[in-house]
């Protein structure tokens, strides 16, 4: 298991807690859409820090600990190169939980995506704006669309006190898992 961290704090208590896990190597990076430096908005709850700050207007849904603690400046790196520069041929299921960045993530893994190395998709998606240019629900499942992936089920949906759904977890996956196991099953009932 591949763990990233951006925030040294945070990953510093990720590699104490897995230290003797040699099965998981944190690494001190943020997934996204290039390698380079960008800023990192690290939040009070550090939960929901991320490379994306916080929406300037509109309805407030996010948490009222997640306002900004203080920026810094991480290093960052595409699914792509990562994988190249560890030698590692395909992904099984890459979880992502990244606070508003999972489509910059996915474009930074498009030619595995592409190659259909990545075995489904694991992904937060948001169905209000918590994050200053974060894409929503529908944009997230077109551009995983676009390569193959579909929404197979929609998991732990978080709904604000007045009914609107603000995100959940959505698992995607390719024509060849549908096929070669979900199509296994007997047709439904009804």
């Amino acid at each position: 298991m591949h763990a990233f961290e951006p925030d040294p704090e945070t990953h510093a208590a990720l590699s104490a807690r897995f230290q003797q896990h040699p099965r998981v190597k944190p690494y001190c990076l943020a997934v996204s859409d290039c390698s380079k430096t960008q800023t990192f908005y690290v939040n009070h709850d550090k939960g929901t820090s991320s490379l994306l700050p916080r929406p300037k207007s509109g309805r407030r849904y996010f948490n009222k600990h997640g306002v900004l603690n203080e920026e810094i400046k991480v290093p960052t790196v595409t699914l792509g190169e990562f994988c190249q520069q560890q030698g590692i041929d395909s992904i099984d299921i890459p979880k992502r939980d990244i606070q508003g960045g999972e489509f910059k993530a996915l474009k930074g893994a498009a030619g595995l995506l592409a190659a259909k190395r990545v075995g489904l998709v694991y992904a937060e998606v948001q169905f209000v704006p918590l994050y200053e240019g974060a894409p929503l629900y529908h944009e997230l499942s077109l551009m995983l669309d676009s390569f193959g992936y579909t929404l197979y089920g929609i998991y732990d949906l978080v709904n604000a006190r007045n009914g609107q759904l603000r995100f959940a977890d959505a698992i995607f996956i390719p024509a060849a898992v549908r096929e070669f196991v979900l199509d296994r099953f007997p047709e439904e009932p009804y």
